[in-house]
């Protein structure tokens, strides 16, 4: 008896310490680093979107295309069937864009990085791009992801697709990005994590009730 409950002991201890354990995140709040090369696969095109706008300023115009999607990843580091939101830039004008900031991943385990090989996801909604990101970094509270294109000056041009792998698990369109030349700061649309609803618990107390009524009911029409 005492062998068992000490194995059932061990084993609750076992599962507290792996649901307190934080999810891997390679990018963490106020991190900062070199994009990973994201090899994808197992992904399932859940949305998808896009938002244009122009930029002007002392360095040049620029017209964009902000293309955006979010997906289910069976293959993801934090779990299987967590999000990917994923971003394509293209852009022509006089100036380059210097960086693009997506948000918000606040409270969210995050993994960014980028592909060169867009066409090759499901939806055909990226294509294969030019120029991958030279860095990418966290804002110290979570909330905002932001890639960066330094030390060139093309005018006209599709960017690498970046993307920003997290542990949610639901999402909405009320995300925010930035695009950047310089210090001009348009904003776009964009998709975003959330947290999964979890039902209130008054909800149960009715499905309980119900739930208890059809079973009397049933057992009354058994007797009879």
């Amino acid at each position: 008896m005492k062998k068992r409950f000490a194995a059932a002991i061990l084993g609750l201890g076992a599962l507290l310490v792996s649901l307190s354990a934080p999810a891997r995140a390679d990018l963490l709040p106020g991190g900062s680093g070199s994009p990973d090369t994201f090899d994808l696969s197992g992904l399932t095109l859940l949305d998808s979107g896009s938002d244009t706008g122009s930029i002007s300023g002392a360095v040049g115009s620029v017209n964009w295309t902000l293309t955006d999607a979010v997906f289910s990843d069976s293959n993801s580091v934090f779990g299987a069937g967590d999000l990917d939101f994923m971003y394509q830039i293209a852009f022509s004008g006089t100036a380059a864009v210097n960086t693009v900031g997506v948000s918000s991943f606040a409270g969210f385990s995050t993994d960014a990085g980028y592909t060169a090989s867009g066409s090759s996801l499901p939806g055909g909604v990226f294509v294969n791009g030019s120029l991958s990101p030279n860095s990418d970094s966290r804002s110290a509270d979570g909330s905002a992801v932001t890639f960066a294109w330094t030390n060139h000056d093309n005018e006209n041009v599709t960017y690498n697709l970046v993307i920003v792998e997290t542990n949610a698990t639901a999402y909405d369109g009320n995300g925010v990005a930035s695009v950047t030349i310089n210090a001009v700061d348009p904003a776009a649309t964009i998709f975003e994590p959330i947290a999964a609803t979890v039902p209130e618990p008054g909800m149960f107390a009715p499905l309980a009730g119900g739930l208890l009524l059809l079973a009397v009911s049933t057992l009354r029409r058994r007797r009879i």
